[in-house]
């Protein structure tokens, strides 16, 4: 009456987190019906490896009972850790293991099986999968050795003839370089990041998981496995250098980063909750999408300046198109004179150059990067030397000249946006390397201001190049702070 059944996890459906597909089986009435009871073994097969741990969940119904609610993929309440009420973790090439006891209903010939889609990123094996309750069953999961880090969802059905349940579960496939701590603290981490975002991730990875320290790439492998999708190194770059700034972390010597504050409630005491932006489902509704945009509207409380120069904008997108419309908002609210241009726009970052002064300067704003989503814009390099980018600022530097008469007036909105507190400046200079390519397509690096290390690039590949520039990159709009305050003094009538 015993068998065993072995089934594959899909590595063409994850490493997608739960939570970005559309599951549905809700897992609480298994365990607290008492059909299913569960304890943990992790049996590592790598000699360097002896750790055994053992946890148990002991949930008894009455004797005898046989009546269960039945569940189907179609009813699973998804939350934001996807409806697990466990996540395993383990490295590539790894074996784990942990056994299911089924309790009921007694007498019952209850049988187990594993549903995943294939082919594998790992093997699960089940013996027996079929037993008279009360029986208990070994579950072996063998992760193969190219198993991408990852997120990886599978469900345990319990049938008599008839389903009983489904039990949502996850294996997290760990990067090599992450401690195992971390698959503990996965669904943690998920909530604090769903509540706080990421610094308060960034930082209780560097507490809790990362004990000796984190280098730049252990930190972005790490939190791309919390946030569920690949991030650039300029998102997690921007990330460190504002906790850095708040006197949250600090990059030591030997190139790793650690946490100079220890109490929770300081660290979430520095973080601004309504600046956190979690990414919705793929699979939200647009009405909630549109009732989220409207919130942070509100929470933005946009000053009247740019409220203006957004709805000319707009205007200008109707008859332009998106391009011209983004220029218009480079000439004057994020202050780029009329040669110059918008080389780049990274997670609320924005980086533009000046061809009077070969130099380039960034800021960060919320508020412009609110409008440029609104827009449709696709974030990253936002300048080429093709015609189509030169008619486009043509618009824009003509519609400068009809709403503000010049270009130093319509820049003068920026620094309004800068006075009222609607623009941040960090203390880091960087070089920004333009790629310009035969075909007139550019390609950008940012190095730090050693050009040692390359903290974000787009667009480098292998065709023929005219030109390389450096520029460097400032976190201030003039190099003489005196000639700032001209642009602080607003002519009369400009609004």
């Amino acid at each position: 009456m015993f068998s065993s059944v072995s089934t594959k996890i899909s590595s063409n459906s994850s490493p997608l987190p739960p939570f970005l597909r559309n599951s549905s089986t809700n897992s609480k009435n298994l365990f607290s019906r008492g059909v299913l009871g569960i304890s943990v073994t992790h049996d590592y097969s790598s000699p360097s490896l002896s750790l055994r741990g053992e946890c148990a969940v002991s949930l008894v119904e009455e004797e005898g009972r046989s009546s269960v609610s039945r569940m189907t993929r179609s009813s699973r309440n998804v939350g934001y850790n996807g409806g697990y009420r466990r996540v395993f973790a383990a490295y590539p090439g790894e074996d784990i293991g942990f056994a299911i006891a089924i309790n009921g209903p007694l007498d019952h010939v209850v049988s187990i099986s594993v549903e995943e889609p294939s082919p594998s990123a790992a093997i699960i094996t089940v013996a027996p999968s079929r037993g008279f309750a009360p029986y208990t069953s070994g579950i072996k999961i063998h992760v193969n050795s190219g198993a991408p880090p990852g997120l990886y969802s599978f469900d345990l059905v319990i049938t008599d003839e008839r389903l009983l349940g489904r039990e949502p579960m996850g294996l997290l496939v760990l990067p090599r370089s992450t401690p195992r701590a971390l698959g503990k603290r996965y669904l943690k981490l998920r909530e604090l990041y769903r509540k706080l975002g990421a610094q308060a991730v960034v930082w209780y990875l560097l507490a809790k998981i990362f004990t000796n320290g984190a280098t730049f790439s252990q930190l972005k492998e790490a939190y791309e496995l919390i946030r569920g999708k690949p991030v650039r190194k300029a998102t997690i770059a921007v990330i460190l250098r504002r906790m850095a700034r708040k006197g949250l972390v600090e990059k030591d010597s030997d190139g790793k980063y650690y946490p100079l504050v220890t109490k929770e409630e300081v660290v979430f005491s520095r973080i601004d909750k309504k600046r956190v932006r979690i990414p919705q489902p793929l699979n939200a509704p647009r009405s909630e999408e549109k009732q989220e945009a409207s919130a942070l509207e509100r929470q933005l409380h946009e000053p009247y300046v740019a409220k203006l120069a957004f709805r000319r904008a707009q205007k200008i997108a109707m008859k332009h198109g998106k391009l011209a419309t983004a220029y218009f908002l480079v000439f004057s609210l994020v202050g780029a004179r009329e040669t110059g241009y918008l080389l780049l726009w990274l997670n609320s970052m924005f980086a533009y150059c000046e061809q009077k002064s070969a130099f380039c300067h960034y800021f960060y704003s919320q508020l412009l990067h609110h409008y440029f989503q609104l827009l449709r814009l696709r974030e990253g390099i936002m300048y080429k030397q093709t015609q189509e980018y030169l008619e486009a600022m043509d618009i824009a530097n003509k519609y400068v000249r009809k709403y503000y008469g010049s270009h130093q007036s319509s820049r003068t909105l920026h620094y309004e946006l800068k006075k009222q507190g609607y623009l941040e400046y960090d203390s880091e200079i960087y070089n920004a390397e333009i790629i310009y390519y035969e075909d007139e397509d550019i390609g950008v690096r940012i190095w730090d201001n050693n050009m040692e290390e390359v903290e974000y690039e787009e667009n480098i590949v292998d065709k023929p190049i005219v030109k390389r520039e450096v520029k460097p990159v400032y976190p201030f709009e003039h190099i003489y702070e005196y000639n700032e305050e001209t642009y602080f003094h607003r002519p009369g009538g400009l609004y």
